[in-house]
Parts: structure tokens; sequence; C-alpha cells
């Protein structure tokens, strides 16, 4: 339960990571339907390349950019406790992206995954530092095992693709990736 003390608490917290955030940006793939998630500027540039579209109009969390959280990770640290690199692992056949709190852990590898160019960034595995947007992973179910993931924080996009679309439907129940901004 927040007290007001842990809530001013926060408050300060986020005022000293706020000028840092930066949005993530969602892309989507129309020939393979696969999607792709990422906050730094070059990644998204190479998925353009791979025929990945960026989706407009999605609410989709900041984050502290992995380059920023790699210069100032003894200092974030220290601001926010709870923070955790997101990295980004992907199937070269298959064709997903998961995000992982884990480098590679031999448990993706087995699976064939590999490591993205970047980790996507910092985020919060809790409720913490004004970290308060879910971001939700959607597990889309498929009979050839190579289903599509993606990734809101949008709690309506959860709920219509959980009711209406029976490829996703169900699948973000406890399936919180961690909490952004």
């Amino acid at each position: 339960m927040y007290t007001e003390a842990k809530k001013q608490d926060a408050k300060k917290q986020f005022k000293l990571l706020r000028p840092h955030l930066k949005y993530m940006r969602r892309l989507y793939n129309p020939a393979t339907g696969k999607h792709r998630i990422h906050s730094d500027r070059e990644v998204i540039h190479n998925y353009e390349l791979q025929g990945f579209k960026l989706e407009e109009g999605f609410e989709n969390g900041r984050v502290i950019p992995w380059d920023t959280y790699q210069a100032n990770y003894k200092r974030f640290k220290r601001i926010c406790p709870p923070l955790i690199t997101v990295y980004s692992v992907e199937h070269p056949v298959a064709g997903n992206q998961i995000l992982s709190f884990t480098d590679i852990g031999q448990s993706f590898r087995i699976n064939g995954f590999l490591p993205s160019k970047k980790p996507v960034g910092a985020c919060t595995w809790k409720r913490a530092c004004g970290a308060t947007k879910p971001l939700y992973r959607l597990n889309q179910k498929s009979l050839q095992g190579f289903g599509d993931y993606f990734y809101t924080v949008d709690k309506n996009e959860v709920r219509h693709n959980n009711r209406n679309n029976p490829l996703y439907k169900d699948s973000a129940k406890d399936n919180t990736v961690c909490y952004t901004w």
C-alpha cells in the first residue's frame, strides 16, 4: 500500500528520471504478421529496413534508453533500486521478438533465440519511482508454435484483443513484463 511518504518519494524519483525517459515505439510487419518494440532510433530504423512499419496512435510507455542507463547505471540505481534492464531477443526463423530480464539465458539459446544488438532500456520490476504503467505481453496462439508477441501499456487494447481477437484471447493474464512511465 502506498503511503503519503512513499508517494512523495516516488515523485522525487520521477522528477530526477523524467528528463531521461524515452517512448518505446511498436512496429508491425504486414508481410510476416510480426511485431517489434524498441526505444532506440537506430534499432527502429533497422526494423523499418526489414519491412516493419511504425504503428501510430498507440501509448507505448517510456523507458530509460539503454545508452543512457548504461552510462548512468550507478546513479540511476541509487535513485530507483527496482530498475531492471529489458533485453530483446529474436528468433531468426520464426521472426518472434521476446522481451526478457536476462541477457539471452540458456533457455532462449536452446530454443534458437538470439540477442538483438541493443537492449530496449530500463523499467522497473514493480510500481516504483513513478513507473506505474504495466507493459503487457500478448501471446498469439499458433498451431505451428510460431505465434506473434506484442507489447502494450494500453489496458483497453489488452481487453479488446482478449475479448475480440481469437489469436490473442486471454493471452495477457499475468503477462506484465515491467512497469514503464
